[in-house]
């Protein structure tokens, strides 16, 4: 005889069912199972049945019960001895052999495979608990609970099953398949928002599965839960994972077959920043290689940010006073505006009484994270002063919003957290008592930092914004567009080729930020105008709509003050086709930023897909859409298959995107006869001494253009020879630096003048060039900087330290790190263009590819950590090379220690004595050790 009890109960005599009617009979059996082998008590059976309202006959209707089930049993074709259900003071004893019963079984399989798990053999371990989890048919006695049972030994059931459930996914990603288990984890998690080791699992799936965006949108959903319900934070783990997917750190990469891939716990284990042991949860942490500095726990940084500070007057809540009805409208302002800050990329940093501080840039900067802060702020003020129905309306809502330099200190020891200081703080302040109620007031960096998207109120100062505009594609500059023809002859011949062939193609323009994408698709469309018809769309920054986005803002264009009814109409004949396409495409019309659109994205797709063809079917149709690394992956696959789809008409898809793209996507258009990518490459030195000199004479710089011949040396000489190099042949950083010239004179830029002076520069710079750096181009190299993992990032900054080429053992011995780890750092380094690997016959040297990456990695660090490792640098560097490069690097360790507030003796103290032998009387270096033991 059977017993399953895990879902419907269930009793089988050699796999014939046997009835048991009565609903006492089935609800005392049930029970009884869930403690086979064991007494009863008469009590505990009767409280099981009708709770803490038996009726005065219970014990009678039991002991019926019992009488019954006896009779049920023993009816049977099975040997009574298998089952006895016996009376046994004080109360009832079920005795069979365990192994009869599903719960029993599962119970054993889920032990195994948790033993197996732990052991990493996690092909066993899977297939163990997926064993274990087919027992189960449902919920457990489920027949029960619907009729109103609710005992705890069922919920102690459910945990356990879950738990096996969360075991196996763990054992499935170890093994790579984490396509497998998204679709079980995305049911799960989503009946159970507050199981974070379900949630975190699922993110690591979902990362892997390159769908980046929906595993951070899975993290939020997880902390507005968290906070909404009981005003706390996500767990370490899920918060230390959600920092390692915004880096993505190779710990999560995809598994390599024979090793042990790291999966959540494994995440928190292995990272420098992270606690050194992992959580309980049945893997063991990676252990240290011997030769491995131990991670420090704390990290200091310093950082742009920008600060939102949120306040209310008076909370209205309206009530009577009592502060339960207060925190309830406090918790939920909080929970509005937690859901604000992340939409824009930031983070909720600190909640006191009416305030809230809110930080962008924190822990990973955005190239636009100004503008950013000041739509938070303003989407804040709208809401609170609307109200809603748990929010009354807040009148006396303030804002303010200030950018600056900070230092930033980053404690994972136990609990993670992130200490912000810097003037930035005292700045938000001072704004945000001078703001009136209904004010959002910025200061004027965060202005200057975001021009374009505002409407202020003043001239300048602490202007309040009393206008967001929408985002745009913005005006195209008026300068010479040069160094690109042929990639727009490339581009003409695919038009023409799509013309001709009537074959839909995509053609994807690669590059780095700023080096002329949109710019190219613009002249491109200017050029063949007359040929072909061109829409525009482009995948938003930050909002909750950006798969249909790009595909709305084309179809507007489409529309130009057209009705979408006059324009379905116009191309499909038949009403039936009419009306679906209609139907179908109204949430684009209507589609806004702020407002999640409750459309069904794959319908809106294959409606656009569908008339977008029709238009192209009439005259060659080109749809550019730009911003694609932004793209979820919904819209990734659209647009991928889009030509495959769309029949034999004349349509060319370009997409513009950065090399991210292919980082998400590394097979994107591989394997199409209709597919080309081409990597737009920084432009020569001819094409951008003439972009300059056009900008020059279109900023009034120059009255009037300068001839030819001469035309490096001029510009060399109107904006220094250091800043040229620096531009590295990007038109953008170029556009930065000429306006910089424009407004400043030569002057230092005061986005980066406390670190950017001669500390910033390698060391074979000269000590006398100042290298101001434009807001924009800071912000678009740290943003990219803050994509690295925390050892790729300290690995560059050591090499920003040893100057432009750096040779892998010097890294090495400067680092204090393992030789493979940095190996493999500098490699991925060089394949991310951070750093380019050069010949050298006797040491394998990096270079670093663009001047700026190198200042502005360097200027991250704090004065003390760069005073430290340019010491280290003199000890290693004195005998090997030019005593002179070595006595270079002490002067700045010395220079930067002072300016720090500490002695040259508190510095190798800091760091342990006197580092390899060198001495006050150390060769090569005797008179400048003097001089900073005096100072």
């Amino acid at each position: 005889m059977q017993f399953n009890i895990l879902g419907p109960l269930e009793v089988l005599d050699r796999g014939t069912p046997i009835a048991i009617k009565s609903g006492n009979q089935r609800a005392t059996l049930g029970f009884l199972l869930l403690h086979a082998n064991s007494v009863v008590a008469t009590r505990s059976l009767i409280t099981a049945l009708w709770r803490q309202r038996p009726p005065a006959t219970a014990r009678k209707i039991l002991q019926n019960a019992i009488g019954g089930l006896r009779a049920t049993l023993s009816t049977t074709g099975t040997d009574t001895t298998e089952v006895e259900l016996l009376t046994h003071a004080p109360g009832y004893l079920l005795r069979v052999d365990p192994q009869r019963i599903d719960l029993n079984r599962f119970q054993a399989l889920a032990e195994a495979g948790r033993a197996e798990l732990a052991d990493g053999a996690w092909e066993r371990a899977a297939a163990t608990l997926g064993e274990a989890l087919s027992l189960w048919r449902g919920p457990a006695l489920v027949d029960l609970t619907e009729s109103g049972v609710d005992w705890p030994e069922l919920t102690a059931l459910h945990e356990a099953r879950l738990t096996a459930l969360e075991n196996k996914a763990e054992a499935e990603l170890a093994l790579g398949r984490h396509n497998q288990v998204i679709i079980e984890l995305e049911n799960e998690a989503d009946a159970r928002p507050l199981r974070e080791r379900m949630r975190g699992l699922l993110m690591i799936a979902l990362y892997r599965a390159g769908r980046q965006s929906d595993a951070l949108a899975v993290y939020r959903r997880t902390r507005i839960e968290l906070a909404t319900q009981f005003g706390l934070e996500p767990g370490k783990e899920l918060q230390l994972l959600e920092q390692a997917i915004l880096s993505h750190d190779p710990e999560l990469a995809l598994p390599v077959p024979g090793i042990r891939p790291p999966v959540m716990s494994a995440v928190t284990a292995t990272r420098p920043d992270a606690p050194a042991s992992a959580p309980a949860s049945g893997l063991a942490p990676v252990s240290t290689p011997p030769t491995e500095r131990a991670p420090e726990h704390v990290r200091v940084e310093r950082k742009w940010v920008s600060a939102l500070l949120v306040q209310i007057g008076t909370i209205a809540y309206g009530g009577t006073g009592d502060p339960e009805d207060i925190d309830k409208v406090r918790r939920r302002i909080t929970a509005v505006i937690r859901e604000q800050v992340e939409r824009f990329g930031g983070v909720l940093h600190t909640t006191v009484g009416p305030m809230w501080l809110a930080v962008f840039g924190v822990p990973r900067t955005h190239e636009d994270d100004a503008e950013r802060a000041v739509r938070a702020g303003f989407a804040i003020r709208g809401l609170l002063v609307g109200g809603d129905s748990d929010i009354p309306p807040q009148k006396t809502v303030r804002a303010a919003v200030a950018t600056g330099e900070t230092l930033m200190t980053t404690d994972c020891a136990d609990n993670p957290s992130t200490e912000v200081t810097g003037e930035v703080l005292t700045t938000g302040m001072r704004l945000l008592n001078a703001a009136k109620p209904g004010e959002l007031r910025v200061c004027p960096t965060t202005r200057q930092a975001s021009p374009g998207p505002f409407t202020y109120a003043g001239p300048g100062g602490t202007s309040d914004v009393i206008a967001v505009r929408p985002e745009h594609a913005g005006s195209m500059p008026t300068v010479a567009f040069v160094g690109r023809e042929r990639e727009q002859a490339r581009l003409r011949s695919v038009l023409e080729e799509v013309t001709v062939r009537r074959k839909a193609q995509l053609f994807t323009i690669l590059g780095e930020p700023g080096i002329g994408k949109s710019r190219l698709a613009a002249e491109f469309a200017l050029a063949s105008s007359g040929d072909a018809l061109h829409l525009f769309g482009r995948v938003p920054r930050f909002g909750y709509n950006s798969t249909l986005a790009p595909l709305a803002g084309a179809l507007n264009q489409l529309l130009a003050g057209r009705s979408l009814e006059t324009l379905v109409k116009e191309h499909f004949s038949r009403p039936d086709q009419a009306e679906a396409v209609l139907r179908d495409l109204r949430p684009l019309v209507r589609l806004r930023e702020d407002v999640p659109a409750s459309a069904d994205t794959q319908a809106v797709c294959r409606a656009w897909r569908r008339l977008m063809a029709e238009v192209a079917s009439r005259r060659p149709l080109v749809v550019t859409l730009e911003n694609l690394q932004w793209a979820e992956d919904t819209l990734l696959d659209f647009v991928e298959q889009l030509d495959d789809h769309v029949g034999p008409v004349p349509l060319l898809i370009v997409v513009t995107a950065r090399p991210e793209l292919l980082h998400r996507r590394p097979a994107w258009g591989g394997g199409k006869h209709n597919a080309t990518i081409i990597t737009l490459d920084p432009l020569p030195d001819g094409p951008i001494d003439e972009l300059l000199a056009a900008m020059m004479v279109r900023y009034g710089i120059w009255p009037k253009q300068r001839p030819a011949g001469a035309l490096r040396d001029q510009v060399a000489y109107e904006l220094g020879h250091a800043v040229r190099t620096r531009i590295g042949g990007n038109p953008l950083f170029a556009l930065q630096y000429v306006r910089l010239r424009q407004h400043h004179h030569h002057a230092v830029n005061p986005w980066l003048a406390a670190t950017l002076h001669i500390d910033s520069a390698g060391p074979v710079d000269s000590d006398d060039e100042l290298v101001p750096v434009p807001q924009a181009v800071h912000n678009i190299i740290a943003a990219q900087l803050d994509t690295l993992s925390s050892k790729q990032k300290a690995i560059l900054q050591d090499a920003a330290v040893l100057g432009d080429t750096v040779h892998e053992d010097l890294i090495t011995l400067l680092s204090g790190r393992d030789p493979d780890e940095v190996a493999r750092c500098l490699r991925y380094l060089d394949r991310r263009g951070f750093l380019t690997r050069v010949h050298d016959s006797e040491h394998t040297a990096y270079v670093f590819q663009h001047l700026l990456v190198r200042d502005i990695a360097y200027s991250q660090m704090s004065r003390v950590a760069r005073a430290e490792k340019h010491y280290r640098c003199a000890v290693l560097l004195e005998g090997r090379v030019d005593s002179a490069l070595s006595a270079h690097h002490l002067r700045r360790a010395n220079m930067l220690a002072a300016a720090a507030g500490i002695s040259m003796s508190d510095l190798l103290r800091r760091i342990g004595g006197t580092n390899a032998g060198i001495t006050p009387d150390g060769p090569g270096i005797t008179s400048e050790w003097a001089t900073s033991s005096r100072g």
